[in-house]
């Protein structure tokens, strides 16, 4: 696998294993990065003090002490310092309640040691490209802000410019909004936009990417738990539309959502209503959706590898 950019873009491995880090670091470097390495804690604040890296691989229990706790509390040491760095978690300490802590410190995503080359390099990629354009999306924020949304987004393209005159007109309604396009078009900034323009702005606007929801954990994450759920749930989790209510819960790479869930956030879309695991009484939400994918919905819904009648309640109104 070959990794194409106008430039190496850079990265940290984070891991007291020098095999592991000889092994993968050379992987990393033969598919197009170039990979500081850091052998414990101290090391990796040294390195994220002095550079601002797209991704971090971390090993959790690293040295002086090997404590996951201290681990985790890394993950949101590096995302605070760098809002737009993803972290990756590479660990042998692969159980529930750390994968559960890690995504809610901010994570991008949990490998389990003995890591397969292949899924590290799609999920490193992945990662790197999500960096890119929230970098993007950010930078045309700033221009957003500083004078008319209008001005600040048009671009030459006049089918994006039809794009954003579209969501403009429909962002002081409540409808779904289904953005479509290829990677890199801008979908979120639309999503963002119809956001900001909506009377939904002073609310919270959640992202997910649902092409990186952990399966095992897909619905804790999406509509919460309770205390006892599953073997480590220690506590009552509030999950991401829970997090939404009030606002704009955007669903990037809706297509991957898995069918189970597809019945699930369905259900929710119909009713109005979530269900955390293991709770007996659903909680009421509003939320506006707004999702996203690069992939053709209508022949996934004529393939039948995504449900007609969410298809039907998710484009509301599509933005291309």
């Amino acid at each position: 696998m070959s990794i194409v950019t106008d430039e190496r873009p850079r990265l940290l491995l984070a891991d007291d294993d020098t095999a592991f880090r000889q092994v993968y670091g050379a992987l990393l470097r033969d598919a197009g990065f170039d990979v500081d390495e850091a052998e414990d804690r101290p090391a990796v604040e040294r390195a994220v003090a002095g550079a601002r890296y797209p991704v971090v691989l971390l090993d959790l229990m690293l040295p002086p002490d090997g404590r996951v706790d201290l681990g985790l509390a890394a993950i949101s040491q590096i995302t605070d310092g760098s809002a737009f760095t993803n972290v990756i978690v590479v660990s042998g300490a692969g159980d529930t309640r750390n994968l559960l802590q890690a995504i809610r410190r901010g994570a991008y995503d949990f490998l389990t040691k003995p890591v397969d080359p292949d899924v590290l390099l799609v999920v490193v990629e992945r990662a790197r490209a999500k960096h890119d354009l929230r970098r993007q999306v950010a930078d045309l924020q700033d221009r957003l802000a500083a004078s008319s949304p209008r001005a600040s987004i048009v671009g030459e393209s006049p089918a994006f410019v039809q794009a954003v005159r579209l969501a403009e007109k429909v962002s002081p309604s409540d409808l779904p909004v289904l953005v479509t396009g290829e990677n890199g078009t801008g979908k979120e900034l639309v999503a963002r936009l119809v956001h900001d323009q909506s009377h939904r702005r002073d609310r919270p606007f959640v992202p997910v990417n649902c092409g990186a929801l952990p399966e095992q954990l897909a619905e804790s994450i999406l509509f919460g738990h309770v205390k006892g759920a599953f073997t480590g749930a220690m506590r009552d989790h509030e999950g991401l539309f829970a997090e939404a209510d009030g606002g704009t819960f955007f669903m990037d790479e809706v297509a991957d959502l898995p069918p189970a869930l597809q019945v699930k956030v369905l259900r929710t879309l119909e009713s109005g209503e979530i269900l955390p695991v293991g709770a007996t009484r659903p909680r009421t939400v509003d939320v506006r959706i707004v999702s996203a994918t690069n992939q053709d919905l209508d022949r996934a819904k004529d393939d039948a590898t995504f449900r007609e009648d969410l298809y039907w309640r998710l484009n509301g109104v599509t933005v291309h």
